[in-house]
């Protein structure tokens, strides 16, 4: 009886995620005019979020044909960290000195997406690659592009190979649309 209760409680946070997720891309699809310039700051903001303190930000950027790359040097993700890009939320709510904490603004650069290739690095000194999916219509449709986001994370995690500058890079394939955006 109690693994049913348990099967119902994640069944349920999966879906209230899922419905957060798309109530916001919504917005973002209803306001494009209101986010069309803020992606970029968003994508900024965290790469400053995630900088060691100390240490100089430093961010490449890559506009190619119908691809936009960002790359940025912040610290390896733990792993609450990176499972909240894919299943939304923040955990800097409750650190100091951060500028984004509510887990929101990342959703913004999917004006430019709605599907995102990751690659970065884990505390654990592993390293991942993974297309983070957020398409669909419906919150079902959503929380099963989480699912196998989820999933592809996990499959794509590989021990660190060799020397690297471990850099963490979102990209993102644009549309005509989204190619008018990064080149504005």
């Amino acid at each position: 009886m109690q693994d049913a209760w348990n099967e119902a409680a994640s069944e349920v946070l999966q879906e209230n995620t899922a419905q957060a997720i798309q109530q916001q891309l919504e917005q973002l699809d209803n306001q494009k005019d209101r986010y069309s310039r803020r992606w970029i700051w968003e994508l900024f903001q965290n790469a400053l979020d995630a900088t060691p303190a100390g240490q100089p930000a430093r961010v490449q950027i890559r506009h190619q044909d119908n691809k936009f790359t960002f790359s940025h040097n912040g610290a390896p993700f733990h792993q609450k960290e990176i499972l909240h890009l894919i299943f939304h939320g923040s955990t800097k709510r409750e650190r100091e000195g951060v500028i984004g904490r509510y887990g929101t603004g990342f959703l913004t650069t999917h004006v430019l997406s709605k599907t995102v290739r990751i690659c970065g690095s884990l505390t654990t000194g592993e390293e991942f690659d993974f297309v983070l999916d957020r398409t669909g219509a419906t919150p079902s449709e959503i929380a099963k592009a989480m699912a196998s986001s989820f999933e592809n994370l996990r499959e794509s995690i590989r021990r660190h190979q060799g020397e690297s500058d471990h850099l963490t890079t979102f990209e993102y394939h644009l549309n005509d649309a989204a190619t008018d955006l990064v080149g504005v």
